[in-house]
């Protein structure tokens, strides 16, 4: 997702209104389906009017078993709003407790989403 983030600029998209941006998240959720410790890197568009119809988002998630250790890691996100923030926000991403904690886990599921946000 960082290299798609870097090589493939969406020229239509509000980059001077953070028109084409990037959210790490992290959490324990449940979504009506019984609950689990997602991770995941989205990749948010903002083109036209920047309207609700106007906001497209690529979603990459990563869900595991809500075991202790991931529950105890809480909530988060962190924003990259341009490809000049790429190298720092790759460094977060990589430091990042839950990644760390993440990866000594099998994911029960990975997801890729494509859809509008509003």
């Amino acid at each position: 997702m960082l290299g798609f983030y870097r090589d493939e600029r969406v020229e239509e998209s509000l980059l001077d209104a953070d028109g084409d941006m990037l959210l790490y998240q992290w959490g324990t959720y449940n979504w009506g389906n019984g609950g689990s410790f997602e991770l995941d890197i989205t990749r948010q568009v903002i083109v036209g009017d920047g309207e609700d119809e106007d906001i497209f988002q690529l979603s990459l998630t990563f869900k595991y078993q809500p075991a202790e250790t991931l529950r105890h890691l809480g909530q988060g996100d962190h924003w990259c709003r341009s490809s000049e923030e790429l190298e720092e926000f790759q460094a977060l991403i990589s430091d990042s407790p839950a990644l760390q904690t993440s990866e000594r886990e099998k994911p029960s599921e990975v997801q890729l989403e494509f859809g509008i946000a509003g």
